[in-house]
């Protein structure tokens, strides 16, 4: 491929690894159309690198299934003409795919800050899976309201789109990026990996999850030395994803005004601008500086409760028991941090030792948060305060769980830092012990 002739560095680039190999491809044309609407200037690229499927969810801007390169323009649309690059057959579930993304665009087009966002499916530190959706009668309605006015939003788009599966397909558990062409994905670990390689001299502003579920501390942790910010949700986002054109606006019309955290703090306000009441919604930019100190409280408060666990855990019990699941319905184990420490911290009759550890790690967890968003329907017993972490309420919740190996001790298949470097999965365990239904 011929380089392109040195330019001045801009001012920021925006890099999106947008997968849209997989049940997600309909959507991914609505947040192009988001980027085009603002597009590239001179000191702001829009860089894409975006797959689609062998097998088509929407016939939108010619039947090309491979992986193509973009410099998003205003007013462009996704065609092969008008791409920069044809990568030709790329597996986007492989962390050297997105190695050379990053390391393409910084090759090409310099420039002194950067956002990274990952764009897909995703949750958290878990693996993929795909459940039959649980829950009541009306949990079960109040999803499938949820996936039509989603699929509403598409507009004439929707009568080209293929039926979602019966399943309410849920992709990722400690991974995001779904190649639905090869079955891989990128899990946290490998995407940890790929990032402390390229950013050892200059860590990214941003890097964000335009996908499920990631707003958690597991992987806040795992990009603390890649990253300045994170903007991630703590719940499932709908099919639209990203507000793009509401944060890519602003940073065009004034890019020096923005830094790492200034800019994550417009995606959140975009995104709840977007959105406001209408879903169950969240979104957070956090400082990953603040990982480290968080997780280092947190395990401080989880040794003190396991080394005396029966006197703590009604105090615990309870706390949990305040605290909904993200994703209701799904399954699914990840609670809201701030919440659960709030609970213990209250709790009638908690040890004064257990209850200031909890307010410590209470407060260093909120001080990672730049900004925070949750909708009406994600506050109250969701919490929802900007930071999420692995929690089955009981061994019979965490056995349920078909990729708890993840959080089982001394697992080495992508095996999840946090898990094994802090005392969070020790305390589970101890905890499991005691609480088996």
């Amino acid at each position: 491929m011929p380089r392109r002739k040195a330019a001045a560095p801009a001012d920021w680039n925006v890099l999106v690894f947008l997968n849209a190999k997989n049940d997600l491809e309909p959507y991914s044309f609505l947040n192009f159309e988001q980027m085009a609407k603002v597009g590239s200037t001179d000191r702001v690229n829009i860089l894409v690198e975006f797959g689609r499927p062998r097998r088509h969810y929407v016939d939108l801007y010619g039947p090309w299934s491979k992986t193509l390169r973009f410099r998003v323009t205003k007013g462009m649309k996704p065609t092969e003409a008008k791409a920069v690059a044809d990568l030709g057959s790329v597996n986007m579930g492989d962390g050297a795919a997105l190695a050379d993304f990053v390391t393409w665009a910084r090759e090409e087009y310099p420039a002194q800050r950067t956002l990274l966002a990952i764009w897909d499916h995703g949750q958290g530190w878990r693996r993929r899976m795909a459940l039959t959706v649980q829950g009541s009668a009306a949990e079960v309605r109040a999803l499938a309201r949820r996936r039509e006015q989603a699929r509403s939003r598409l507009g004439e788009r929707a009568g080209s789109l293929a039926p979602l599966p019966d399943d309410m397909r849920v992709h990722a558990v400690r991974y995001v990026s779904h190649d639905e062409d090869t079955g891989d994905k990128l899990y946290n670990r490998e995407i940890q990996d790929t990032l402390a390689a390229l950013t050892a001299d200059a860590p990214l502003d941003v890097v964000g999850f335009d996908a499920c579920l990631m707003g958690m501390l597991e992987t806040a942790y795992a990009l603390r030395g890649s990253g300045t910010v994170m903007v991630a949700s703590e719940e499932l986002e709908p099919g639209d994803g990203w507000d793009y054109a509401g944060f890519l606006k602003p940073l065009v019309a004034d890019p020096a005004a923005f830094d790492g955290p200034a800019l994550g703090a417009q995606m959140v306000r975009a995104f709840a601008d977007y959105y406001g009441d209408r879903d169950a919604t969240t979104l957070s930019a956090v400082a990953l500086s603040g990982a480290e100190p968080a997780a280092r409280a947190l395990s401080r408060f989880a040794t003190l409760a396991t080394s005396d666990l029966a006197t703590h855990l009604p105090a615990i019990r309870r706390a949990r028991k305040a605290c909904e699941n993200y994703a209701p319905g799904y399954g699914l184990n990840s609670i809201d941090l701030v919440r659960f420490l709030d609970q213990v911290a209250a709790a009638p009759g908690v040890d004064a030792t257990l209850g200031r550890r909890a307010a410590s790690a209470r407060t260093a967890v909120a001080g990672m948060i730049i900004d925070n968003y949750a909708s009406t329907q994600r506050q109250g017993r969701f919490g929802s305060a900007g930071v999420a972490i692995y929690f089955p309420e009981s061994k019979r919740a965490y056995d349920a769980d078909p990729d708890g190996d993840g959080y089982a001790l001394g697992n080495t298949h992508y095996p999840v830092e946090f898990v094994d470097r802090q005392r969070w999965a020790r305390f589970l365990h101890a905890y499991f012990d005691e609480v088996t239904r």
